[in-house]
């Protein structure tokens, strides 16, 4: 099971494909990205919750 500070870094990361993504006009790709990044920064949020 991945930590919080696990997805975060998952989280940069797809946001840097999502970036790369949009500089090439591949933007189903880059919307893909982006859908991963926000769903790896709400699962980090939710591990910090008590």
């Amino acid at each position: 099971m991945a930590t919080a500070a696990r997805h975060r870094q998952i989280c940069e990361m797809f946001l840097a494909h999502a970036q790369e993504q949009l500089y090439r006009g591949d933007f189903l790709q880059a919307s893909e990205k982006a859908w991963g990044a926000v769903a790896h920064r709400v699962e980090a949020l939710a591990k910090q919750v008590p």
